[in-house]
């Protein structure tokens, strides 16, 4: 009896080599081989977020690899040509989303946006790019609610220097963080995070600070891959599954009483663009609740507006803070031509834009290394397709890191060294990459890249034309130290900022 019992157990364990080893994988692409279970999890978590690996697997490999989430195969396209002959010329086949929407739609219920498929996805796809042309995303009416919400954040900026003493080291991750936190939020609801609403703001920024640690985790993964249906309800998964659930009712009630307020002073139902809400409030009483236009996901959109609108804009500023106070040459440069080109502390606008090749290229290379999402989220293949000789199943899950573009030795020479000349022809005029997409390409590209392009640059260039930001004097230099969560976050900093005068540029 002993020795049947063994040898079934072999058997099992022999059948489980060859479906881990063979059978799951011989369809996909060739990649690191995965564990039971797990797959490239303990790897992905050996040193995040991930960049290394995905290089590292690239040479291997080659440009189209599977690795493992768990139980869940993503075939990661690599290289900018192999994306841009799928995703972008094939682009219809590569719209549907992941597998990690089933568990998003048992945390929150419906989907928004991001995890939106098929005629739904681009339905209000279309419906939300036109309500934000309409509240003046691409038009001068956005640049003056971004340079607006600048001109608080300096007053903020102004106080907070007079207010400390005298050569002591400061932070201004809070300042940032308030100025996109309430641009996004004046688009969304109608107002801005000024006087008694900062505290209303640092709540809310902390909840979502929370969530995307969290989502980021490889146990989350995990979770999310691995029928979610079951394995929330076991120990320890079933914690980290209501930690997630809290965290966005939290922020669903926030939402609430954002829509209460609407629907109880009635102005959403006229005409007037006010804002985001108002406008979704209308279609939903337009169209009786129907082909998903809800109030369910309504606080669907706003969850996912609010992550892609806040957290990787406020990340890419920080860390092009960061990568300045390390390169303190290239605010040289900066500070001289904006001097030349502006001479004077006015607000500069997108109209400047074309006399400011330094400052663009300053920009570009801040966003090409900051490289916030390593990840980008992920898509399926709406049908079988033949991608340079393998045959990929509808179905399949595919990655297109971005990441590994923006980090290719080939595209761009020491992609770990922050260069901005890399950005300007041997004439100074700025260079321009087709392979530089941060924002990804293809039909579910960033729905926010015109507002974050924005965003970046009124804010980052208005920021050094007003202050010179230097090394803390008292305090350690800032962390290069890449926090993962849903994006790569830089650690807390301090840094010395002086106010520069007109005097000073004289």
């Amino acid at each position: 009896m002993l020795f049947l019992f063994f040898g079934i157990l072999l058997a099992l364990f022999q059948l489980l080599l060859f479906y881990n080893f063979y059978w799951k994988r011989r369809h996909l692409p060739p990649g690191p081989t995965p564990l039971p279970i797990v797959g490239n999890l303990l790897e992905l978590g050996k040193k995040p977020p991930g960049y290394d690996i995905f290089l590292k697997w690239r040479e291997e490999y080659g440009p189209i690899y599977t690795y493992w989430v768990g139980e869940q195969p993503m075939v990661a396209f690599t290289e900018y040509s192999l994306i841009n002959e799928t995703i972008v010329k094939d682009g219809d086949n590569y719209t549907d989303r992941d597998f990690f929407q089933d568990f998003y739609t048992l945390a929150r219920g419906k989907n928004g946006l991001v995890h939106m498929e098929g005629q739904a996805w681009r339905e209000h796809r279309k419906f939300l790019m036109n309500v934000f042309r309409n509240l003046g995303v691409g038009k001068n009416l956005l640049e003056q609610k971004v340079l607006s919400e600048f001109s608080a954040m300096c007053e903020n900026i102004d106080k907070a220097i007079g207010e400390c003493p005298i050569g002591e080291d400061m932070e201004i991750i809070s300042h940032l963080d308030l100025c996109v936190g309430s641009i996004i939020n004046s688009l969304l609801f109608g107002y801005q995070f000024h006087g008694e609403k900062t505290e209303e703001f640092v709540e809310l920024k902390k909840i979502l600070n929370e969530y995307m640690y969290t989502i980021g985790q490889p146990s989350t993964q995990f979770l999310m891959s691995w029928w979610p249906h079951l394995i929330r309800h076991l120990p320890y998964f079933k914690e980290i599954f209501l930690e997630v659930q809290r965290k966005i009712m939290r922020t669903y009630a926030f939402f609430k009483k954002q829509i209460e307020e609407h629907e109880n002073d009635g102005e959403y139902l006229g005409d007037e663009r006010l804002d985001f809400v108002s406008a979704f409030m209308r279609e939903i009483k337009l169209r009786d609740g129907k082909e998903n236009y809800d109030t369910e996901t309504l606080y669907a959109h706003l969850l996912d507006f609010w992550i892609a609108g806040q957290e990787t804009t406020t990340d890419t500023l920080n860390w092009g803070i960061i990568h300045i106070i390390y390169n303190m040459n290239v605010q040289d440069k900066l500070h001289k031509e904006l001097d030349s080109v502006i001479g004077s502390n006015r607000q500069i606008t997108l109209a400047d834009k074309v006399d400011l090749p330094y400052s663009n290229a300053v920009v570009n290379e801040i966003m090409r290394i900051s490289n916030v999402l390593p990840q980008n989220l992920a898509r399926r293949t709406v049908q079988d397709v033949h991608v340079r000789g393998h045959l990929l199943r509808k179905g399949t899950s595919i990655q297109p890191l971005i990441s590994c573009v923006l980090y290719d030795e080939n595209i761009f020479p020491n992609s770990r060294q922050f260069l901005p000349e890399r950005f300007l022809n041997e004439n100074g005029t700025l260079k321009r990459f087709d392979e530089f997409i941060p924002f990804s390409i293809g039909k579910r590209f960033c729905a926010g890249e015109s507002l974050a392009r924005t965003e970046l640059f009124l804010i980052f260039v208005n920021l050094f034309n007003q202050y010179e930001i230097s090394p803390p004097k008292y305090s350690e230099m800032p962390s290069k130290q890449q926090n993962f969560g849903l994006s790569v976050v830089p650690l807390p900093y301090k840094c010395q900022i002086r106010k520069r005068l007109d005097s000073q540029k004289e």
